[in-house]
């Protein structure tokens, strides 16, 4: 063999295994200690995002434009029902949705202040008792 040979040798035996061995003890413990590091950082992520009142707020106008909160239903212009785009609006709320479940598990405190400052429901009628 010539010396090209064995540099390209070495080169192959530093590439990490696109199938690496899934039995494989320290190949488990590699892969879960990504798993949890990935989940450290969303929660992160997610605590950052929604740890001030301006993204709260945009987080809140995205999940409208979604429509997470509410159900459509479509009609034409002559007042017939549109399945279509009944059907069409219920993808959008289905993702909006999923997306606030999601938020939920990655930051519950922030998603409650969310509502709190978002949703009309919930506002906080003043008590008559201190008038």
């Amino acid at each position: 063999m010539s010396d090209l040979d064995d540099d390209l040798t070495d080169d192959v035996a530093d590439v990490e295994s696109p199938n690496p061995d899934a039995g494989s003890k320290r190949e488990y413990r590699k892969r879960l200690n990504k798993a949890e590091l990935d989940l450290r950082e969303s929660r992160e992520f997610w605590r950052v995002a929604l740890s001030t009142e301006t993204g709260r707020r945009e987080m809140w106008k995205a999940l409208g434009i979604g429509h997470a909160f509410e159900t459509k239903f479509a009609c034409s212009p002559t007042g017939m029902d549109n399945p279509q785009a009944t059907w069409f609006h219920a993808g959008e709320q289905s993702l909006a949705h999923s997306l606030w479940l999601y938020l939920l598990k990655m930051n519950r405190a922030g998603c409650l202040a969310m509502m709190d400052e978002n949703e009309p429901a919930l506002s906080v009628l003043p008590d008559p008792k201190r008038n």
